[in-house]
């Protein structure tokens, strides 16, 4: 997967189960969309991140368990993680 803007974020925990914190690294101007796809790259879920955002909680309970990719969006570029849902 391409990434542009470097390690922009990481994923806590990583599995996980019922949610997970996107970290934005140090730095980071914040704002952007962050896009989670799940294995067949279908958009499950889209958030919209206003301006100096230094993190976000995922809710994961509407993803069946399985292999997901989270992505995010800014103006730096793309970053992209894979993400595993274990259940909820």
């Amino acid at each position: 997967t391409a990434d542009s803007a470097g390690r922009a974020f990481r994923l806590q925990p990583n599995p996980a189960s019922r949610s997970v914190l996107c970290v934005l690294a140090e730095g980071a101007t914040g704002g952007g969309v962050l896009t989670v796809s799940d294995a067949a790259g279908r958009e499950v879920r889209r958030v919209e991140l206003p301006p100096q955002t230094a993190s976000h909680t995922l809710s994961l309970t509407a993803c069946p368990k399985g292999v997901y990719f989270v992505t995010l969006t800014t103006k730096e570029g793309t970053s992209t993680q894979k993400l595993v849902v274990e259940g909820n």
